[in-house]
């Protein structure tokens, strides 16, 4: 560890290329950098911060999103999930995903699922660098693809068009019989 006093850092043997795609060398002129070491304040404490964090985090992850989709666009329109999870205290350290029966198996997301029926279960987990886990099973998303007709949107439209229709007929009939 360095004592109190300056100390001077002289980059050397450093190169710069363009970004011209012929990764042409340029020339670099770096100033050495002084860093003041101040003494240690007598009422200053050593400790690892780290181990303080980790030992003080009981707070297991939070997911933000987890769903499976698929996308023709993405992963050549197979079946896949897609989380994200964060950790406050000590932060993500990875991420597990179980199919079915299968084992937990370490993933990073756009995860591509095996079972492409997606009728397996999917457990999602997030564990944090303390240990921490918490898990999910994410919702199937719409497909993007869904043919017109069977969205309630186009339902609905259909059904006000039967009532308008229904009632534009009524009037009709009204008016012709009292003679207008």
């Amino acid at each position: 560890m360095q004592k109190e006093g300056r100390l001077t850092l002289t980059p050397d043997n450093l190169s710069v290329y363009l970004h011209d795609g012929k990764g042409t060398k340029d020339d670099v002129r770096v100033k050495n950098v002084v860093i003041d070491v101040l003494p240690k304040r007598p009422d200053s404490l050593s400790r690892d911060d780290w181990n303080t964090i980790l030992s003080n985090d009981k707070t297991p992850p939070e997911f933000i999103e987890a769903i499976v989709s698929r996308d023709a666009h993405i992963l050549d329109n197979r079946y896949f999930v897609s989380f994200f999870a964060v950790d406050e205290d000590s932060g993500i350290a990875y991420y597990e995903i179980k199919e079915g029966d299968r084992d937990f198996v370490r993933a990073e997301s756009p995860y591509p699922l095996q079972d492409q029926s997606s009728k397996s279960i999917v457990q999602i987990k997030a564990v944090d660098k303390a240990g921490n886990e918490s898990a999910v099973t994410p919702y199937l998303a719409p497909s993007p693809h869904t043919p017109f007709y069977r969205t309630i949107l186009f339902w609905i439209a259909v059904i006000l068009l039967l009532v308008f229709v229904g009632v534009a007929s009524l009037l009709a009939n009204k008016k012709v019989r009292n003679g207008n």
